[in-house]
C-alpha cells in the first residue's frame, strides 16, 4: 500500500514539475528522457553493427552466385534469387546441395527492420507510462535502406506535434476527462441519465454491463470483457478527481475480481478520500468518499457538474 503511494507521488511530480526539469534546446525534453531516447538509440545501433557485420559476410559468399542464381538486391538490403538457375549446373549435378546464404540474408534484413520499428515503439511506451498519456504509435516507414539508421528526434517531433505545444501534465489530464466523458456518454445513452452526487456518494447509472457468474446464488456476477475497460477508465478518472494523480486504474480496487464481482459487497479503493466502491446488476456503480465535501471536489474537478448541467 505505501509502495503504491510512493510510485504515484513520484509520477505525479515528474508531471507537474516536467516543465521546470532541465532541458536540452535541441528536443526540448528533459535530460532525463534525453538519456533514455540516447541509450535507446546506443543500443539500436549495437544491434545493427552486429547485423550488418554478419551481413557483410553472407552478402560477400553470395557474390559468387549473382550469375548462375540471377540474383537481385532490394533497396533494404533483401536478395531475389531463381532457385532453377541455382539448381542447372554444367559443372556439377551435386551443386544443389551446396549452402547458399540467400535466406540467411533475407533473415538478417528481416531481423534489422524489426529492431528499427521497435525503436520508436520502446521511446513511445516510455513516455506513455512515465506521464500517463497516450501518445499514439509512430507509423512504420514501409522499406528502409540498408544503411539507414533511425534517429531519436524524429520521434520527439512525434511526440511534440502530439502534444502541440502543451505539457505532458496538461495533455495528460485531458486525456483523462476525455475518456471519463466517453464513458459518461455510455451511461447516458443505457440509462438516459448523467451521472450525479447524493452526500458522499458520486453514482454512475448503468455504465457497466454484469452478467450472472457460476456463483449467480452468491449474490456475485462478473464484468464483460468491454465493460471491464470502461471500468478501468472510471477508475483513473475517479483517481483524478479525488487526488489529483495521473495514474489510476483497476487495480485500485482492493481483493477484486472482475470475473466474480460480489454486489452485495463495498470495496475498499486504495484512493485518498474514497472509502469504497459498489456495483449493482444493473450496471450501476457507486463512489463513496468520505464526505460530502470531498464527493462535491471529485465531481467538480471531473467536469461532471458541466455535463449535467449542460443535460437538465
Amino acid at each position: 500500500m505505501e509502495t503504491t503511494k510512493q510510485c504515484q507521488s513520484s509520477t505525479d511530480e515528474l508531471l507537474k514539475f516536467f516543465d521546470s526539469l532541465p532541458k536540452k534546446n535541441e528536443s526540448d525534453i528533459s535530460e532525463d528522457d534525453v538519456t533514455f531516447c540516447e541509450n535507446q538509440q546506443r543500443l539500436l545501433y549495437e544491434t545493427l553493427d552486429k547485423i550488418h557485420h554478419w551481413y557483410s559476410i553472407f552478402r560477400e559468399e553470395a557474390v559468387q552466385y549473382e550469375t548462375t542464381c540471377s540474383l537481385t538486391y532490394k533497396t533494404d538490403g533483401s536478395v531475389n534469387y531463381h532457385r532453377n538457375y541455382c539448381n542447372d549446373s554444367d559443372i556439377s549435378v551435386y551443386k544443389k546441395f551446396e549452402f547458399k546464404p540467400f535466406d540467411v540474408i533475407n533473415s538478417l534484413v528481416k531481423e534489422r527492420n524489426n529492431a528499427i520499428h521497435l525503436f520508436p515503439q520502446k521511446i513511445i511506451e516510455h513516455f506513455n507510462k512515465k506521464y500517463s498519456v497516450l501518445i499514439p504509435s509512430l507509423p512504420d516507414d514501409e522499406k528502409v535502406s540498408l544503411d539507414f539508421r533511425p534517429d531519436y528526434t524524429k520521434v520527439i517531433n512525434h511526440i511534440k506535434n502530439h502534444l502541440q505545444g502543451k505539457g505532458f501534465q496538461k495533455i495528460a489530464v485531458e486525456e483523462i476527462l476525455q475518456g471519463f466523458h466517453n464513458i459518461v456518454e455510455v451511461s447516458k445513452y443505457r440509462s438516459k441519465k448523467v451521472p450525479y452526487i447524493v452526500k458522499n456518494k458520486i453514482m454512475f447509472p448503468s455504465i457497466l454491463v454484469l452478467e450472472e457468474s457460476y456463483y449467480h446464488s452468491l449474490n456475485t456476477y462478473k464484468i464483460l470483457n468491454y465493460s471491464n475497460e470502461l471500468l478501468k477508465t472510471l477508475c483513473k478518472g475517479i483517481q483524478y478527481g479525488s487526488s489529483g494523480k495521473l495514474n489510476g486504474d483497476s487495480s485500485l480496487i482492493q481483493n477484486f475480481n472482475y470475473l466474480d464481482v460480489d454486489t452485495e459487497y463495498l470495496y475498499a479503493m486504495n484512493i485518498d478520500s474514497v472509502t469504497g466502491i459498489k456495483f449493482y446488476k444493473n450496471g450501476r456503480v457507486d463512489i463513496c468518499f468520505d464526505n460530502a465535501i470531498t464527493a462535491k471536489i471529485c465531481f467538480e474537478r471531473l467536469k461532471l457538474n458541466e455535463l449535467t448541467n449542460n443535460n437538465n
